[in-house]
């Protein structure tokens, strides 16, 4: 394995993979999670308490979200190479 130097070219490829997968997956789960709490909390007759801790709610969710899709980025190949872990001997 070579360790090639880290450019902004290879750093933006990364970090734009790593980004939009964010975007993207944490919109759908907010959406998702926005519709079943609007469903409960208004049948429920407290609209006002949904809209309190719904905020709070997506934002704790985009959290497992985006540890899920950087553990997808370390498996990924961008135009032959990718991003790797490597133990050091000192450790």
């Amino acid at each position: 394995m070579e360790l090639v130097e880290v450019t902004w070219d290879k750093a933006l490829r990364i970090w734009w993979s790593y980004f939009w997968r964010v975007l993207v997956f944490s919109l759908l789960l907010v959406s998702i999670l926005a519709i079943v709490g609007a469903v409960i909390f208004f049948s429920l007759g407290m609209p006002e308490v949904g809209r309190k801790y719904g905020v709070i709610i997506a934002q704790l969710s985009t959290i497992p979200v985006s540890i899920w899709v950087f553990k997808k980025i370390l498996r990924k190949r961008f135009n032959g190479y990718s991003v790797a872990l490597i133990e050091n001997d000192n450790a």
